[in-house]
């Protein structure tokens, strides 16, 4: 038996939405009506609810407040905001507020839309919710990882450059120091792999506000690009949804892509711009370095393969941004650098649904 609350104080508001949800919602299905927030609360107390059905102009409840309490108390259950009003200002607040989705009360209410929009709320939250968990495993699962092989891992360096420090003969020292280097270089394969497990299934998606994250990676590069003499440059990008940390994770490695294989000849430059096309944000991340060759372009983004032979790593920084970039719903693909020169790589992410209402809504010129 699926229950539905329906939290409404007009008495023939909330006929019609019963009647709506008795002829679209096929199967057992029962609407379990409450006139207050209090008692909508109380209800989930209660029964084991599927979705809940929210009025926007509860009594004494300001706008979307009352989203925000029915979020907070049950955040396994998903939520729907009833309004008398249309446009896109309502559904922002209301997405913002953490509801699933919003629907227009009219007497003529679409039963079949009602049900579609019911059963896409409650499949939503559900994946969420299976990702949200499965994730958790995972950073579990690389935490566990970490431990038993970081630790004896870092025991054995430090045995090596206590030797190496003690031993009289130079050709035992020298032995003993390349020996540490290739116990370092293990460790930083363990990092790598663990990132890669850690960031190949992405969590839940939100707001991204890429203007601070690529501030933070402008920030984390400045000393190597100090170093080398070059520069990042960073556009206005709109905003994104997807797991911040894992997108984080990806644009790191994309920018460290662009200054290990600068060009031997010019300082190295970065450009990071985006632009929104369709329903979709393009984040483009480009530099003036080696360049990857046309045949190449799919390749890369296969694991182990590395372009420069003896480069310092495994082949695995495309792949991960792959890996994070389709795990939030997104494309990824090579495109020539500016002017030729050099590569860009392309994100295709979703855009966030208040920015995709916003820009659907007809705009009338004066």
């Amino acid at each position: 038996m699926t229950r539905i609350l329906l939290i409404e104080d007009n008495p023939g508001d909330a006929l019609i939405v019963e009647e709506a949800l008795e002829e679209g919602v096929h199967g057992e299905v029962t609407c379990v009506v409450a006139e207050t927030l209090a008692e909508g609360l109380d209800a989930l107390d209660a029964h084991d609810i599927a979705c809940v059905l929210c009025d926007l102009g509860l009594p004494g409840v300001q706008g979307t407040d009352a989203v925000g309490a029915l979020v907070d108390a049950h955040p396994d259950v998903p939520v729907i905001v009833l309004t008398g009003q249309r446009g896109a200002e309502v559904a922002v607040e209301a997405l913002a507020a953490g509801a699933q989705d919003y629907i227009v009360k009219a007497a003529d209410l679409d039963p079949d839309a009602l049900a579609r929009a019911i059963r896409y709320a409650i499949d939503r939250h559900r994946i969420r919710g299976e990702l949200r968990r499965a994730n958790e495993r995972l950073s579990e699962f690389a935490g566990v990882v970490a431990h038993d092989l970081k630790a004896p891992l870092a025991g054995l360096v430090g045995y090596l450059k206590l030797a190496s420090r003690q031993a009289a003969d130079d050709t035992l020292t020298m032995m003993l120091d390349r020996a540490g280097a290739s116990a370092n270089e293990l460790a930083s394969i363990i990092d790598t792999l663990l990132d890669f497990a850690r960031f190949s299934s992405a969590g839940v998606p939100e707001r991204v506000h890429m203007a601070a994250l690529t501030s933070d990676l402008v920030t984390a590069f400045d000393p190597i690009l100090q170093q080398q003499g070059g520069r990042i440059v960073v556009s206005d990008i709109p905003d994104v949804m997807a797991d911040e940390s894992a997108l984080r994770h990806a644009m790191h490695n994309l920018v460290a892509n662009a200054l290990k294989y600068a060009h031997p000849e010019r300082p190295p430059m970065v450009r990071i711009d985006g632009a929104i096309h369709g329903d979709r944000v393009r984040v483009s991340v480009s530099d003036n370095g080696l360049g990857i060759p046309l045949d190449a372009r799919e390749q890369v983004f296969e694991m182990g393969v590395q372009l420069t032979p003896g480069s310092p790593g495994i082949g695995l920084g495309l792949p991960s941004v792959r890996n994070v970039v389709q795990a939030n719903g997104g494309q990824v693909w090579v495109e020539d650098g500016p002017d030729g020169v050099g590569t860009t790589i392309v994100l295709s992410l979703p855009t966030p649904a208040d920015v995709q209402i916003a820009l659907d809504q007809p705009h009338t010129h004066r």
